[in-house]
């Protein structure tokens, strides 16, 4: 039994060392997902147990493991198989002839090593956010007594660059929400002064911290700070109850005094499995899959929970983040599923060598607006049947990226809808203290 667990516990070494490099790399997208890491390491454990269970030699296991980290060949899926056939009996060999221990060694000091810097590196991001966080008093001057629903279209361009980029005319959606009472004026935000995070934008400008660069700080010190920011610590010390969506960033899941909408489910650990085996084609097909249609569904169930569950009824504050109309497309005209095999799923999906051609992208970046167009009218109208005073914010948290214009990446939609204007919002003063400042 000794010698058993031993050589499954040796088993695991190489894939642990893997996945604690591959978690440590992505640290700052992944933040406080310590689940899904120790998930992982577990999982990796009970097929390690398994596979000595029924006899198979440590050596050839250790070689199918050497063999799923590699990435695959760039021709075809037969040449693919015979080279990885003949590496798992070359590996084999060799490690049943050669001495494990200095193996075992380095694989060890690999995962010490990786599990020490996630560790540290938590440890000053949190420290440095909570020194930001101090520097930054609520806003005592904000006074409103509405319900405020901030709805967030990921890469939201707008009129002016739908026309001239992608030679469609958005005019009749503008005009739909000018009937419905907004008033529709597009922004500009300059995008690579501001945020390497684009589609955390909007929200960072609601934080406004007046010494927080987040073109130098780490997305892990963003995390934490976003987590405790100005905007939602006003609003609860103002009596707001706050509700928002789950963005696919897995590290704004834990938004505090922020009750989330929609169900995560297993999205996050398909990220990351999808992160650790983008390079081997045949997985990364399968999960990127996987990945939009988790993507479409959280979508329809969010529009579905506000369509049917939010409250009218007291002070709320609701910031909806919706993946759309930005990559990967899963989103057709008619809000039909679309399984968007072009796309990248990790990152930024835009025009170039390792993403769309650019015919590609306008087509499906065009449907997917299209179809969501319709989903956001039902939903503005909706809330304008239940709250007819609610104050309603609709925008883009920047452009696209299909050329070197800045004027595409920095242009994006913007529509606001208040009764009240100027008087419980103060709406100039509102977006200049947690905005545009």
């Amino acid at each position: 039994m000794k010698d058993f667990l031993k050589n499954s516990l040796f088993n695991c070494l190489l894939p642990w060392a893997f996945i604690c490099f591959q978690y440590n790399q992505c640290h700052g997208y992944f933040a406080e997902s310590y689940e899904v890491l120790l998930a992982f390491l577990g999982l990796i454990w009970f097929i390690n147990i398994f596979l000595s269970f029924i006899k198979l030699p440590t050596n050839f296991i250790v070689s199918l493991w050497v063999v799923l980290i590699l990435p695959n060949l760039s021709g075809s899926l037969i040449k693919d198989i015979i080279y990885k056939i003949f590496f798992v009996l070359g590996c084999t060999s060799i490690i049943k002839k050669s001495s494990t221990n200095p193996i075992k060694i380095l694989l060890s000091i690999i995962i010490g090593f990786n599990l020490f810097q996630i560790v540290q590196r938590d440890y000053c991001a949190r420290k440095t956010a909570n020194k930001l966080i101090k520097s930054v008093p609520i806003n005592k001057d904000f006074s409103c007594d509405r319900n405020i629903y901030w709805i967030v279209c990921d890469a939201y361009t707008s009129l002016d660059v739908l026309k001239d980029y992608y030679h469609f005319d958005n005019t009749k959606f503008y005009q739909d929400l000018n009937d419905l009472g907004f008033l529709t004026l597009d922004g500009q935000v300059p995008y690579k002064k501001v945020n390497q995070f684009p589609t955390l934008k909007a929200l960072n400008f609601y934080t406004n911290f007046n010494h927080f660069d987040v073109t130098k700080e780490s997305s892990l010190t963003l995390h934490y700070g976003l987590k405790y920011n100005i905007l939602f610590n006003t609003l609860v010390a103002k009596g707001y109850s706050l509700w928002a969506t789950y963005s696919r960033f897995p590290f704004l899941s834990k938004l505090q005094n922020v009750n989330l909408l929609g169900n995560k489910g297993v999205s996050v650990a398909l990220q990351f499995f999808y992160h650790c085996f983008k390079h081997n084609k045949f997985l990364a097909k399968i999960v990127s899959k996987k990945l939009n249609e988790q993507l479409y569904i959280h979508q329809e169930e969010v529009f579905k929970l506000l369509r049917y569950n939010f409250k009218t009824n007291d002070k709320c504050f609701y910031y909806i983040h919706v993946d759309s109309p930005h990559a990967p497309f899963v989103r057709g005209q008619n809000n039909d599923f679309v399984n968007d095999q072009k796309s990248v799923v990790w990152g930024e999906n835009e025009v170039g060598t390792n993403a769309y051609k650019f015919k590609d992208y306008r087509k499906g970046y065009i449907k997917q607006l299209q179809g969501l167009n319709k989903k956001v009218l039902e939903l503005i109208k909706l809330i304008c049947q239940k709250d007819p005073h609610g104050i309603i914010i609709l925008q883009g948290d920047h452009g696209t990226f299909t050329t070197d214009d800045l004027r595409e990446h920095q242009s994006f939609l913007f529509a606001i809808k208040t009764n009240i204007a100027y008087k419980c919002l103060q709406t100039e003063q509102f977006f200049k203290q947690f905005i545009y400042e």
